[in-house]
């Protein structure tokens, strides 16, 4: 027997989004989105999964991370963090290891795209033409 769909229901549904694909072809990193009913919002973390199948292993307890982007090499993945304030540019290696914070940008930073050397990565972030120059998030690096 079938039942209406109800709103506890929500928490139990997981949704992968966002896959991508390693350079070699044999591992996706992707987006797992699930909800958080008590704190009304949805979740999103990184998981890996090898490409002919196989158990996940999940990469980011972040809550809030998406556009995972692969290294040239395959050894790091790039992707987008928002935790208080706007997502943020980080990076973490994908065989274990933490993540580091890239970008501390007041409006957040765009997906992220690997140069094809590996040693650059692009993304697109909005600037507030008007506002003047800006202090530093404490822990992030010094300006120029």
């Amino acid at each position: 027997m079938t039942r209406p769909l109800r709103l506890e229901d929500l928490a139990d549904v997981a949704t992968p989004e966002q896959p991508s694909l390693s350079p070699d072809g044999e591992r996706i990193v992707y987006v797992l989105r699930t909800s958080d009913l008590n704190a009304d919002r949805a979740v999103r973390t990184l998981w890996l999964v090898p490409r002919a199948g196989g158990a996940a292993r999940q990469l980011t307890r972040g809550g809030d991370d998406q556009a995972p982007d692969w290294s040239p090499d395959g050894a790091r993945v790039a992707f987008l963090r928002a935790g208080d304030g706007p997502a943020q540019l980080w990076q973490m290696p994908v065989d274990g290891g933490e993540g580091e914070q890239l970008t501390w940008l007041p409006l957040g930073a765009g997906a992220p795209v690997w140069s094809p050397d590996g040693t650059r990565i692009a993304f697109t972030a909005p600037v507030d033409i008007v506002a003047g120059p800006r202090t530093p998030a404490p822990g992030a690096p010094g300006l120029p």
